[in-house]
């Protein structure tokens, strides 16, 4: 592997977790505006996201939430994992927000 192909390699590493990150930021930003409150979780997740109620500003329900940057992105083992045993965990792709 020459000095070129490694080069490459690592500027599509740096883009691609630049996209996601984009995506995690626009996914939250979405989530305020519908009355969600997101906390970065530590693994298996991106967010644990708490939906409160409009007029009662009362906790509805709790969830796990896994952003993707693109449609064809695969979860990890302990995504996987994480999302077998949850029932409240839901991956969002690029426009499927909420």
């Amino acid at each position: 592997m020459g000095l070129f192909s490694k080069l490459k390699k690592a500027f599509i590493l740096k883009g691609n977790k630049y996209r996601g990150k984009l995506a995690e930021d626009s996914y939250r930003e979405a989530a305020t505006f519908y009355n969600r409150r997101t906390k970065r979780t530590g693994r298996g997740s991106d967010y644990e996201e708490t939906e409160y109620d409009y007029f009662t500003n009362r906790p509805k329900r709790k969830r796990l939430i896994e952003v993707k940057s693109s449609d064809t992105a695969p979860l990890s083992k302990l995504q996987r994992k994480t999302k077998k045993k949850s029932k409240n965990y839901k991956v969002v792709r690029p426009f499927s927000y909420l």
